[in-house]
């Protein structure tokens, strides 16, 4: 549903894949035609009075319709929206997210207006049947929420991680593994490929299921041949399906890992919420310095959250790629002015020459500019000429010089990969800036001989052999 202010403002499409989300808690049959997805605040006074006309609606058309629900706490409005968003999520992981959602619909007015609604919050807990240590638990994970909530628009992936070796057993054969308790974003963040299956998603992760993903390498190490997935293995005791199958760029070794939801491998390890590794990409738009930086707030933050002195560099060990490629940050930024000082000398030389193209060419048309100007031609007529076709032989040399630049990227391919030149390649905003840059030299070449042919006077030009 597009909200807008103006009449006749045009309805832009919106990708379904992002207004649903990962469809954590849904009302009806997945095979409904119609799909609601509602945005609430668990503090918004409109979202409650709301939520009866939409339960009403999916009742009339129960058969039909589905509703997915999404949180949207508008924490600069409502101080205990996110709270009580957490508390549904916490709920959720135990099955009872609707009932939690119903019941903090229903109190609102008791905890909104409370400095610390958490003891509310519990009571409700017990009142839907929640197990409330558990539920307590489920809200914890403190650090991931810390840098998530830290500075959200630095982050592109955040993934949490729980590391244990375990035992793996499938049939006779069996192994050591690493296995990692992780979350959905850890593929984007290691790169992996899924070669059969899917991936651990947040249905798993709320539920706890013994689902795992397995290496490339763990495959042919336990199961030989054949489709891994749906087959069962054996973690240290515990049954595990198999769900997926990656690579990883990383080589054999990280393609020997198996990766489960990072709340199974807590809950087995006596309901802890210990997390072994946070790993976080940074926004694509920071620069490197910009990287650096925040990545030593994040660490300073970390270490006063944890009441940790900030010269313990034991107790929080950060690992930023950003500032140990700093070095390289730097080569390639030399590399860079290379390359432009190279082709700055090029576009001069490329001016100079031809620049005396057309002096040479304005010699050779002496008498013909002679008698131009006899017959009337100003001499802001004989510039503007000169200079046209000094831009025009400029242009087409150029867009030549260009287009055997991309053919020849083209047939190089990922021929110089071997060499980490990747997919070579010019981008419309190079070639726009290129052309650009030819016009101005066209410019800058044609305007002295220009000028010089301006100057001719008629009685000497005709007199010219």
């Amino acid at each position: 549903v597009l909200f807008t202010k103006k009449a006749n403002a045009p309805v832009l499409p919106a990708d379904p894949t992002l207004v649903l989300g990962d469809q954590r808690f849904v009302k009806g049959s997945k095979d409904a035609k119609i799909t609601i997805v509602e945005f609430s605040d668990l503090q918004c006074p409109a979202c409650k009075a709301a939520q009866p006309l939409i339960d009403d609606l999916l009742q009339e058309a129960s058969a039909s319709a589905r509703l997915v629900y999404r949180q949207f706490p508008l924490r600069t409005v409502h101080k205990n929206a996110l709270a009580a968003a957490k508390a549904a999520e916490a709920a959720g992981v135990q099955g009872k997210f609707w009932e939690m959602h119903d019941k903090l619909f229903e109190t609102q007015s008791k905890w909104e207006d409370e400095a610390d609604p958490s003891a509310l919050f519990e009571e409700y807990a017990k009142a839907v049947g929640l197990n409330v240590d558990t539920w307590k638990k489920d809200l914890q994970n403190k650090d991931l929420d810390h840098i998530i909530n830290e500075d959200p628009e630095k982050i592109e992936y955040t993934s949490a991680r729980y590391t244990s070796n375990m035992l793996v057993k499938y049939g006779k054969e069996s192994g050591a593994y690493q296995v990692n308790g992780t979350d959905p974003e850890e593929t984007y963040i290691e790169n992996r490929t899924i070669l059969e299956g899917r991936y651990i998603n947040n249905a798993d992760i709320e539920k706890k299921q013994n689902v795992a993903v397995i290496g490339r390498m763990v495959q042919r190490d336990l199961i030989k041949n054949g489709n891994a997935v749906g087959k069962d293995l054996d973690l240290n005791g515990t049954v595990f399906k198999v769900i997926g199958v990656f690579s990883d760029d990383g080589g054999d070794q990280d393609e020997r890992m198996i990766s489960v939801p990072i709340s199974t491998l807590q809950q087995l390890k006596k309901s802890s919420d210990t997390l072994s590794t946070i790993f976080v990409t940074y926004n694509q738009n920071l620069s490197p310095a910009e990287a650096i930086t925040y990545s030593d707030n994040l660490e300073k933050s970390l270490k006063k959250n944890l009441q940790v002195s900030p010269d313990d560099e034991n107790a929080v060990r950060v690992n930023n790629n950003a500032k140990n490629m700093e070095k390289t940050f730097q080569f390639l930024l030399i590399i860079t002015l290379i390359v432009g000082f190279i082709g700055l000398g090029t576009l001069l030389a490329g001016i100079i020459g031809i620049s005396n193209i057309m002096v040479y060419i304005v010699k050779e048309r002496t008498r013909e500019i002679g008698v131009r100007k006899a017959i009337g031609a100003k001499p802001n007529a004989i510039v503007a000429l000169i200079i046209q076709e000094s831009v025009v032989i400029t242009v087409i040399s150029g867009i030549i010089g260009v287009a055997l630049g991309v053919l020849t990227l083209t047939l190089i391919g990922d021929r110089l990969e071997k060499y980490f030149i990747m997919a070579p390649s010019v981008g419309w905003g190079l070639i726009a800036v290129a052309f650009v840059c030819l016009v101005i030299a066209g410019l800058i070449s044609g305007f002295v001989p220009a000028y010089r042919a301006s100057k001719i006077k008629p009685i000497e030009a005709l007199r010219s052999d």
